[in-house]
């Protein structure tokens, strides 16, 4: 089998992460795999270098529109050359230009809605035409959440969506030695609370509400440090609020960086404070990594981050946020169990092995050529 994801582009991000835990798995199974990238917007990514280990060709085939018809034809010519069996897209650039070039190609095509709030009443032309290309075309549609089938369903009316959670691997474990290093390098001293965040710096993350909640911790528990991990175009904004809180000597800007496991597994409680999502990598890396989650209720999250878990409060509220950071930080003794719960979670429903065998069975079903057109009860 040889199957092509086509994705917008490889600047860090859940859906980007997904192509290489997909490629893990796929290698173990003998599964020959390649990536399509529409976009040169892999700026300060280790992804291709990360995939072409991994023994993964990857194709970059970016344009100046969306619809650029020639690559739309290179796409479709390179795809019938290489004996693909499927082609997998993600995101807006990758649903369209993915669909139209597998159908012009004659290969079964599997697509990834990945956006819980989506609302076609605000959503923009780009999006629309999305969603209208994957439900008439794409012989099978995956969400990966349930809010996010449930956000696309009424304009898929017959439709099914097929419900697949995302997956991530496991975190390596470090050494003390190497934890403690890393958190004198981070933090300066060692023995400080370190709550992490692991993100592109984007509106849809609000990072502005987490530095308000963060503010109102630190006032609480002197002794805690904010880390954010990621990078982006919302940095200027997150510097001044920062800068209005007058925290610049607590909160620590590290830019985007490849040793995010490291970092998981140095730190003492994950934050997320995103506006809307479907089901963030980084939470389920965090979990994986034996870390108590403190996040918002958006998308799928409140279905993994159960109550043993972490707690989830409503997005754009840092009080309410402040509060859950300042109840665990509190009650050490709950964080054990919060660890070995968030574990837990992570192994049972989330392991590489069980998605791919969720992904195959699609792939399977594409390719002889069943399209389910029958909308899915709620």
């Amino acid at each position: 089998m040889h199957v092509v994801q086509v994705i917008d582009s490889l600047y860090r991000g859940g859906a980007q992460q997904l192509l290489v835990t997909f490629a893990i798995e796929a290698q173990r199974r003998g599964i020959k795999t390649s990536v399509v990238c529409l976009k040169d917007e892999d700026r300060g990514s280790n992804l291709v270098e990360r995939l072409n280990g991994l023994g993964v060709e990857v194709l970059r085939l970016a344009a100046p529109k969306m619809l650029a018809p020639k690559r739309i034809w290179q796409l479709t010519r390179w795809l019938r050359r290489n004996q693909v069996s499927v082609v997998h897209t993600h995101l807006t650039y990758g649903n369209v230009v993915g669909i139209l070039a597998a159908r012009l190609a004659n290969i079964p095509v599997v697509a990834t809605m990945h956006l819980a709030g989506f609302d076609p009443s605000i959503a923009n032309r780009q999006q629309q035409f999305e969603a209208q290309v994957v439900q008439r075309l794409a012989q099978q549609i995956i969400a990966v959440g349930y809010t996010t089938r449930d956000a696309y369903q009424p304009i898929m009316p017959n439709r099914q969506l097929h419900v697949v959670h995302n997956a991530v691997v496991a975190v390596p474990e470090i050494s003390p030695e190497q934890r403690q290093t890393t958190r004198e390098a981070v933090l300066g001293d060692p023995n400080l609370t370190m709550l992490i965040n692991v993100g592109r710096f984007a509106a849809i993350k609000d990072l502005p509400t987490l530095i308000d909640a963060f503010a109102l911790v630190h006032a609480q528990h002197p002794q805690a440090r904010l880390v954010l991990a990621g990078e982006g175009d919302q940095r200027p904004k997150i510097e001044a609020k920062i800068n209005a809180h007058q925290l610049p000597a607590v909160v620590n800007l590290l830019g985007a960086r490849d040793d995010i496991p490291v970092l998981l597994r140095s730190a003492d409680l994950f934050v997320n404070s995103s506006a809307n999502e479907g089901l963030p990598i980084a939470v389920l890396e965090a979990m994986a990594a034996g870390l108590p989650i403190i996040a918002t209720k958006v998308g799928d999250v409140p279905h993994v981050v159960r109550e043993q878990a972490g707690i989830t409060v409503a997005p754009h509220d840092h009080q309410a946020l402040a509060a859950a950071i300042n109840q665990v930080l509190s009650e050490p003794s709950q964080i054990q169990a919060m660890q070995q719960a968030a574990q837990q979670i992570i192994e049972q429903y989330h392991s590489p092995s069980a998605w791919v065998d969720q992904l195959l069975s699609l792939y399977t079903a594409a390719h002889e050529g069943v399209d389910q057109r029958e909308a899915v009860s709620a």
